[in-house]
């Protein structure tokens, strides 16, 4: 796909995530007709928006959206948003509906409220709304796809299958696993180093698919284990083609589905 920036930066400063390494991690946005005349200039019809999040800023983006709407564009699109604005803003919905959306990725990180609400401090995120969003995503033609991230010190081998029971539960079509990764000059990476908890240096291990510290609950090498099994499981071939029947995006849905199986879990 190609891709788009309308934003950049994010004023909230999530624990585990990278932006929040930057001093002056400043939120800027352009203007919506420079945005819109870049859309029009791609040679694809389907393009991912990679703004850390198009909910940050409603406003903002409802002017965007109108924009695209009353130019008429003729292209599909795929953003990264957030719990709170999509389980609650219909008016956000339908606007991005109408202008190309197909589907949202928002990341949930686990399906622990406790989690939340202790160590990802992630305001917005409650899980009992995961439903809401979805069922009001899906009525105005778009799906929610989720990310997770395991290791928190309140994971325990308990977790992965209370996630994965989660997933069917909720109907979500694409998914992401990743390994809760402390990246250097987070809030987490300075906890972790604290309480020396970290074990490796070796920086070509932080890519979310290796563990680099020791978790609370479980050993590191079952956390890489089991991230692997769920990775395994949601990704396997009869999965995605299930998924991708019931899918409102089928094509899309598959494939999305099997180049994270292949290029990011090589399964």
């Amino acid at each position: 796909f190609s891709a788009v920036q309308a934003t950049r930066g994010c004023p909230y400063r999530c624990q585990f995530c990278q932006l929040t390494g930057f001093r002056d991690n400043i939120y800027r946005k352009r203007d919506v007709k420079d945005v819109i005349n870049e859309i029009s200039s791609l040679p694809t019809k389907i393009f991912w928006f990679h703004d850390a999040s198009l909910t940050i800023d409603t406003r903002y983006s409802k002017s965007l959206f109108k924009e695209m709407i009353r130019r008429k564009i003729k292209k599909r699109w795929i953003a990264f948003g957030n719990l709170a604005v999509l389980s609650r803003d219909e008016e956000f919905l339908r606007l991005a509906s109408k202008a190309g959306c197909i589907a949202w990725m928002v990341g949930l990180e686990t399906v622990s409220q406790k989690t939340i609400n202790e160590e990802i401090k992630k305001g917005g995120n409650k899980i009992d709304r995961v439903s809401s969003m979805i069922d009001k995503a899906e009525r105005e033609g778009m799906e929610i796809w989720a990310s997770f991230i395991f290791g928190f010190d309140n994971d325990d081998a308990e977790i992965f299958d209370t996630t994965y029971e989660k997933l069917n539960e909720w109907g979500i079509k694409v998914a992401e696993f990743n390994i809760l990764t402390p990246f250097q000059k987070t809030p987490i990476f300075k906890k972790l180093l604290k309480e020396r908890r970290i074990f490796t240096s070796d920086w070509s291990k932080y890519d979310l698919r290796h563990v680099v510290f020791e978790p609370k609950q479980m050993e590191a090498k079952e956390l890489e284990r089991e991230v692997k099994r769920i990775s395994r499981k949601f990704f396997s071939l009869d999965k995605i083609l299930a998924r991708s029947i019931l899918s409102k995006h089928k094509i899309l849905s598959f494939l999305a589905n099997y180049s994270i199986r292949t290029f990011i879990y090589g399964l």
